[in-house]
């Protein structure tokens, strides 16, 4: 499909419905009561299943932007976690993806070496993440929403701001009159949940059934006319809105380190974190 309908789409079991002018192109189809999500024509597969590492793709736009495919297992960026890396593979020929960019409801991916002038709509391709890196951020991810819960339970805090990369990753918090905890405790704090082994799983839910609960920043920053909400959920510690990739469980993500806590204004507070 080249473009997405602003209307109701039915095609047998399947059925999506345009979601927001934010997202321009993202929507949702319910495929036998699961939730596929695509951006624009490209149906996402790293958001079910995020320790996909490869998968068969065709080429359905080119352009100066790079390629778009029909499905991929590239997560796309947002919500402070960045964009894979990987590779595109045809024939005897491979272009590494340098770059993601979200153009007019659509996600190119950028090329090295033009291989978007080697590479044709119609043509069929192998997508291959750099897994390495995919995995560190899928750890740092969890590791992130893990903190602010395990902060969340001690004062209450919103988070503010965030940022990763790869083992590491930084947290705001607006904590208006209340103290951090010492470093060393909030750090053993972290770590016991992680050896807790809590199991995660992310599934959709109605944008009926929301509630203020979900939202862990001090500003919803849901776009207005969702029909559906990805929630992430750390076993009896977190749920939440999220929009990123995670590790199934806790004990993946290693120990965490508290490098750093940071004074950024009166009541707010940047928690420094790595992993190991």
């Amino acid at each position: 499909m080249d473009s997405l309908p602003l209307f109701k789409l039915s095609v047998s079991s399947v059925t999506a419905e345009l979601l927001t002018s934010y997202y321009v192109a993202y929507y949702i189809a319910t495929v036998e009561e699961h939730y596929v999500e695509h951006y624009g024509p490209t149906q996402r597969l790293e958001l079910n299943d995020p320790y996909l590492s490869t998968n068969r793709a065709t080429v359905i736009r080119t352009g100066p932007d790079g390629i778009v495919l029909d499905r991929s297992c590239i997560y796309l960026g947002g919500g402070g976690q960045p964009h894979d890396t990987g590779k595109i593979l045809r024939e005897n020929k491979e272009f590494l993806i340098t770059n993601v960019k979200k153009v007019e409801g659509n996600a190119y991916l950028t090329l090295s070496e033009d291989g978007s002038d080697h590479l044709q709509p119609g043509d069929d391709v192998e997508v291959a993440v750099d897994f390495e890196r995919r995995y560190q951020l899928m750890r740092t991810h969890t590791a992130m929403h893990l903190v602010a819960a395990v902060l969340n339970k001690i004062v209450d805090a919103p988070v503010s701001g965030s940022a990763m990369e790869p083992l590491s990753g930084r947290l705001d918090f607006d904590l208006g009159s209340l103290s951090m905890p010492p470093t060393e405790e909030l750090s053993e704090m972290c770590n016991l949940e992680v050896q807790a082994a809590r199991e995660l799983r992310w599934y959709h839910i109605s944008a009926d059934d929301q509630s203020d609960d979900l939202i862990k920043t001090a500003a919803n920053l849901l776009p207005k006319g969702l029909t559906h909400i990805r929630i992430v959920e750390i076993e009896g510690l977190d749920r939440q809105a999220d929009g990123g990739t995670h590790v199934k469980n806790t004990s993946e993500i290693g120990k965490i380190s508290i490098d750093k806590v940071e004074s950024k204004g009166k009541g707010f507070k940047r928690v420094r974190i790595s992993l190991s």
